[in-house]
């Protein structure tokens, strides 16, 4: 199991992956996820910063990656965990606890001293892992559909 840099011939994977994360995690959006703009997103970010993409490789396949940024905001840099996932037969080993921990050292690395992510509420399995990794609740986001 390695840890990696994105290459751009990974893409069609991680597309493949956020959109199987939309239908799970946010089934009144999934219809909405426009891979084109996720694509340019995370290519533009890669350029810009190389580690900010990485991917875990598992005897030659993708088993999960995480997708990080930097935002500069009135108090300094903070980063903000864009997308993280695990392949669901990879899952409870410890790969996710991994991935968090080296978008820790790239934040880091970069100066970046706070770091934001978003997870649904019935996603217990994630909510436990980052709070083991030390994030806490800090705020809640609220929608509303209108038909």
């Amino acid at each position: 199991m390695e840890i990696r840099n994105f290459h751009k011939d990974d893409i069609e994977e991680l597309i493949a992956f956020k959109s199987e994360s939309m239908r799970i995690s946010f089934p009144l959006h999934a219809i909405n996820f426009n891979a084109e703009k996720f694509k340019t997103k995370i290519l533009k970010n890669a350029e810009a910063y190389p580690s900010s993409v990485r991917v875990l490789v598992d005897e030659g396949k993708i088993a999960g990656y995480i997708f990080v940024v930097i935002q500069k905001t009135g108090l300094g840099k903070c980063g903000n965990i864009h997308h993280l996932f695990v392949r669901k037969e990879h899952r409870n080993k410890g790969l996710a606890k991994m991935l968090l921990d080296d978008a820790d050292k790239f934040f880091k690395s970069h100066g970046v001293r706070r770091i934001k992510l978003t997870v649904t509420l019935d996603n217990s399995a994630a909510i436990k892992l980052y709070e083991k990794s030390g994030f806490k609740k800090t705020r809640a986001v609220m929608e509303k559909i209108l038909e």
